[in-house]
């Protein structure tokens, strides 16, 4: 859960982290690291137009229209059909596979008990970078 500021500011920090260690070791990688961070914050700067793509085989990548209810005539939205091996690894068959399903006993996972886990995962802030967990429960 971020923005597109708060995804450059992940490959920003993610760049910058092992960069002293880079000039020590091989300069001509590292300036070519700090074109690139001139690049980033260009980016995020809005100093130029620029194009992001999000091809999400799940499908729930949200981008907010700045304009409402209006059109948002910097968007484009295309669809596509995901391979057999996309939707494998989401979990989506053509045909059942017996094998892959497992028996639970009844009650053993009452829906009780599944509305209230809660799932923790690890983030950063998409505000100040800094390392947080987000947590999330069905509602």
């Amino acid at each position: 859960i971020t923005t597109i500021e708060g995804i450059i500011d992940r490959v920003i920090a993610g760049l910058e982290q092992d960069q002293p260690r880079r000039k020590e070791e091989n300069i001509e990688a590292a300036q070519q690291i700090d074109a690139f961070l001139e690049k980033l914050r260009s980016l995020k700067n809005l100093d130029e137009p620029f194009t992001i793509i999000f091809r999400d085989i799940t499908g729930e990548t949200h981008v907010e229209n700045p304009n409402g209810f209006q059109k948002d005539v910097h968007c484009v939205t295309t669809h596509f059909v995901r391979s057999e091996e996309e939707n494998k690894s989401l979990g989506i068959f053509k045909e059942n596979n017996d094998e892959l399903l497992k028996f639970i006993e009844p009650g053993s996972f009452p829906l009780e008990e599944l509305e209230s886990e809660v799932l923790t995962f690890p983030t950063n802030c998409p505000n100040c970078n800094a390392p947080c967990t987000t947590n999330m429960k069905m509602t």
